[in-house]
């Protein structure tokens, strides 16, 4: 929600306010428009548009579309476990991996547009910092210098340093607000006018999309499961997902209140395979089997010593 106050003009001003500015990028499509008919080349871009619109919100908030970019923000009081957006994000890549592939399958039009969709590619950049909620043309949108940053961080080395395509890029002051450490990281510094020296780290989406396809997965079907319960929510799956894996927010709802889960380990600086959680007033171990977020987790309770 907007929050206002009342200058001494009489005038409603927003007030400013922190959170995480989101920056999803379709890469390639310079190049994939250039060569390509522009009949179809359009009908590419709205199908990918309007598919990272439904994989990113509502959980982000979407700002507006610039052309082959989504631009997106939350306040810090909506992603209050900073692990989310790093899963929202992964998530998306994977799903807009899968997706390129099953239109690249379905294609039977033989111009140029359809039959080079694979070239098209992913990227992200996310930032943290505070900036101020402005109506223009009838939708809220962020304004600052922190929102300046984010769009000037899609102008980074990563590529030309490590030959990248598909990546999340976090500016440095965000990953610690998010309080992450994750492994396999590319550390940069991008320098810009006005701006700076600015501490980046990376990921690699392509490396990720290869392990989550190549992985096994530990799924239990519900015919060989001991108990099966079904509910169904109205909201959507990252926020239902948070509320089953946020510490603070699961022990609000799980077995009655009585619960006190906290985070264990963490192997590879994020949840994942091979984390554990720890139930303090039951003595429960959590062990964490298999993590496809927004998709399913699978974990294997076993009681501490």
């Amino acid at each position: 929600m907007e929050a206002l106050h009342q200058g001494v003009d009489g005038n409603m001003e927003a007030q400013p306010q922190k959170g995480y500015l989101l920056l999803a990028d379709i890469s390639g499509y310079t190049a994939f428009m250039a060569n390509t008919e522009l009949a179809h080349a359009p009908l590419v871009l709205n199908q990918i548009i309007r598919f990272l619109t439904k994989e990113l919100t509502p959980t982000m908030q979407l700002a507006e579309v610039e052309g082959d970019a989504l631009f997106l923000y939350a306040s810090e009081n909506d992603i209050s476990r900073g692990e989310l957006l790093l899963e929202l994000v992964e998530s998306c890549y994977i799903n807009f991996r899968d997706k390129r592939r099953t239109m690249a399958h379905n294609i039977t039009c033989p111009c140029n547009a359809c039959q080079t969709v694979t070239t098209l590619d992913l990227k992200f950049i996310v930032h943290y910092g505070e900036y101020v909620l402005q109506k223009m043309t009838g939708k809220l949108k962020p304004f600052g210098s922190s929102v300046n940053l984010a769009h000037r961080l899609l102008k980074n080395s990563v590529k030309e340093t490590t030959g990248w395509n598909g990546y999340v890029l976090f500016s440095n002051i965000c990953l610690n607000k998010m309080e992450l450490s994750p492994e396999n990281i590319y550390k940069g510094m991008e320098k810009y006018d006005h701006f700076g020296e600015v501490e980046t780290i990376s990921i690699n989406f392509e490396e990720k999309y290869q392990e989550y396809s190549a992985n096994r997965k530990d799924f239990i079907k519900p015919e060989d499961a001991d108990v099966n319960l079904e509910y169904t929510f109205t909201a959507p799956p990252p926020i239902i997902w948070d509320w089953l894996n946020d510490p603070t927010k699961r022990n609000k709802w799980y077995a009655g209140n009585k619960s006190n889960w906290v985070v264990k380990d963490r192997p590879h600086g994020r949840t994942g395979s091979s984390a554990n959680n720890h139930c303090t007033n039951s003595g429960f171990i959590e062990h964490i089997l298999d993590w496809r977020p927004f998709h399913y987790f699978t974990v294997r309770h076993k009681k501490d010593g």
